[in-house]
């Protein structure tokens, strides 16, 4: 008799469940707004210029390098960190007085020979932490990182369901714990 209870509550509680779901999924209705009708004005030079004036908010576009610059001068890899996007050209350009030559410790990459002047590159196109160091002076010029952070996917998608109110998510997680309770009960009952 009281498992034909139970099992009637659970059926209830099911029902009252997708409703629920169905619901707070469901967009919100727009409200109609009225329109407002303005009697025509006669039409002066003024008004016909404000007629074709657009307003047009500043597009503000963002850039992401595609290369970044690491100086070699006094004996120093200026920055000594750097970070950057995967696909990103790194220059090492040699403004000091001597010859330098870079090479990362997993030798990812083994540079040229840089007489003052001149540079080497090196396109970082997977993402990790490129330790390096110059070649001819190991003792001195071994500091130099590149962190390479992978791209980021632009994406127009929906990241998950927007309730309308937290109240839904609540009354969720407490039915879940009801049909939990509900099915030990059973499971108690079927036992005696």
């Amino acid at each position: 008799m009281k498992t034909s209870y139970l099992v009637i509550a659970l059926i209830l509680l099911i029902v009252v469940l997708g409703f629920s779901y169905y619901y707070s999924i469901q967009p919100e209705k727009e409200e109609v707004q009225q329109e407002t009708v303005i009697e025509e004005i006669e039409e002066t030079p003024i008004a016909k210029a404000a007629e074709k004036t657009e307003v047009v908010a500043p597009i503000e576009e963002v850039e992401i390098p595609k290369a970044a610059i690491i100086e070699i001068k006094d004996g120093l890899f200026v920055p000594a960190e750097i970070t950057v996007n995967e696909g990103t050209t790194v220059t090492w350009l040699n403004k000091d007085t001597r010859t330098h030559k870079v090479a990362a410790y997993s030798r990812h990459f083994y540079g040229n020979l840089m007489k003052p002047g001149e540079s080497y590159s090196f396109a970082f196109n997977y993402s990790g932490v490129y330790k390096y160091f110059d070649v001819i002076f190991s003792k001195t010029m071994k500091n130099g990182i590149v962190r390479v952070e992978p791209r980021l996917p632009i994406t127009g998608g929906v990241v998950g369901v927007k309730y309308k109110s937290e109240t839904t998510g609540l009354f969720t997680v407490l039915a879940i714990i009801i049909v939990l309770v509900s099915f030990f009960e059973i499971y108690q009952l079927k036992k005696k």
